[in-house]
């Protein structure tokens, strides 16, 4: 985390030749598209959108829980060396 902090410090404080392509730094083409700025949104879409997601997030979902009976496993006796004779 310091190592990023300081990176970041560090690409903030730099300065270009003015013949130089600014294109070709890495931190002055994020800062550059920093300021582009997002398409407006229709709020009555915006609201529509949230009404049916939590109308969808709101639906009963299905849940398996089986008996306590279905838990117990099968015996696992060894086979009897002569059966006819239980």
């Amino acid at each position: 985390m310091a190592v990023f902090t300081v990176g970041v410090l560090l690409s903030s404080l730099h300065h270009h030749d003015l013949a130089d392509v600014k294109t070709d730094c890495v931190s002055c083409h994020v800062a550059g598209n920093l300021l582009a700025d997002l398409p407006p949104v229709n709020p009555v879409l915006m609201a529509v959108l949230l009404a049916v997601a939590y109308v969808l997030a709101r639906l009963p979902v299905y849940c398996f829980t089986p008996a306590p009976s279905y838990l117990i496993p099968a015996r696992q006796a060894p086979p009897a060396v002569f059966p006819q004779f239980r």
